[in-house]
């Protein structure tokens, strides 16, 4: 008899739950919607006569739990919302600007002014405004933040700030000039800190979102990404102390981390022009220890890499979803094999990790010449 008022208080929170969720979801019934309506009608009689009293209410219970945490949570209009993306020239920040512009909403595009800002202005509404905004400039930013205060008035707060500038260095430490890894950190990890605390006073006041883009880089120790690794571990490590210290806020804090995309940082003549700086600032030490032949291997790598893709739409998704979900997720990866990766990075000993992971990134054939000549 016990068992059987547990079994009909469970079913009714999970149906009671089902129902909430599918009325904040604009009531559109789909294939998670039924497979609930299964679990509930189903999932009770078959767990409580077929697995048993006490094993099958702990397996309803949790299949319970795990239907409702995949139900939509239902989504958030974005027309005539604000929202500020930083790193628009090109990219993933380009193409949220217009498909935000798109749907509505009044986008304040950060760029650093160049064609890319000029081209972007012209394929959007009057709707979108174009910030000169470069995140390692403390000044520029809080003239943005100052642009943005007086268009949102004293009454009205900031729903979406999406930390998106960022760019990568590919190289090893040992031949990166120490200024390619600074620039790295000041864009990727104090240009990002910078911008959300400047404007926490608008996100609090407008209950809105954070979304930080990170890399898989900042979750996995890949080879050539050491500049990029150590900035992005520091985006992901304090978009996690974020969620926690603005939950009180009304703030929600999405961490958007892609791979194997690309963008303008992956093109030919971003690669030509990464390696142009490496090679021109090796001293003779360097150069002499690893060869003009490793550096030649290197370079031909760089400028040989087809296995990105050029559609950028899941990416948009992501990040759309991170700002319209009632529900927004703290962690969205987004490409092939992202969170296998991270899941593998986290669970095998770091000896056979070690084999495994040179063998994704750049395959350098050549032996330093140091080594070759012991």
């Amino acid at each position: 008899m016990i068992y059987q008022l547990l079994y009909s208080v469970v079913a009714l929170c999970f149906g009671v739950s089902v129902f909430v969720r599918y009325v904040n979801d604009g009531m559109n019934f789909g294939f998670r919607s039924a497979l609930s309506l299964l679990v509930l009608f189903l999932g009770e009689p078959f767990c409580h006569h077929v697995v048993g009293e006490v094993e099958g209410l702990l397996l309803y219970g949790l299949a319970c739990v795990v239907m409702y945490l995949l139900l939509p949570a239902g989504e958030v209009v974005l027309k005539d919302r604000v929202v500020l993306i930083t790193g628009c020239d090109s990219g993933f920040g380009r193409a949220l600007a217009q498909h935000l512009d798109s749907l509505g909403c009044v986008v304040f595009a950060g760029c650093l002014q160049g064609e890319g800002a000029t081209s972007l202005k012209s394929s959007c509404s009057d709707q979108l405004k174009i910030l000169q905004l470069d995140v390692t400039d403390a000044q520029q930013v809080e003239q943005a933040r100052q642009v943005v205060q007086e268009y949102l008035g004293p009454d009205r707060g900031l729903w979406g700030l999406v930390n998106n500038a960022g760019l990568v260095y590919f190289g090893e430490l040992d031949l990166l000039p120490f200024s390619m890894v600074q620039h790295s950190i000041d864009v990727n990890l104090v240009g990002m800190l910078r911008m959300t605390k400047t404007f926490l006073p608008v996100l609090r006041k407008g209950k809105g979102r954070v979304i930080n883009v990170s890399s898989i880089a900042g979750s996995v120790p890949l080879m050539f990404m050491c500049a990029e690794g150590a900035a992005k571990a520091g985006v992901e490590a304090a978009s996690h102390i974020l969620r926690q210290e603005l939950k009180k806020w009304g703030v929600h804090v999405s961490i958007v981390q892609p791979f194997a995309f690309k963008t303008e940082w992956q093109s030919s003549e971003s690669m030509l022009k990464n390696y142009n700086q490496l090679r021109q600032a090796l001293d003779k030490d360097t150069l002499d220890t690893y060869g003009l032949d490793y550096l030649d291997a290197f370079k031909h790598n760089l400028l040989n890499e087809e296995s990105l893709n050029e559609d950028l739409g899941p990416v948009i998704g992501v990040m759309t979803d991170a700002l319209t979900s009632r529900g927004p997720r703290a962690w969205y990866p987004c490409g092939r094999g992202t969170r296998s990766l991270v899941w593998l990075s986290n669970l095998v000993p770091t000896s056979i990790l070690d084999m495994i992971l040179p063998l994704l990134m750049l395959q350098i054939d050549v032996t330093p010449t140091l080594l070759r000549e012991r």
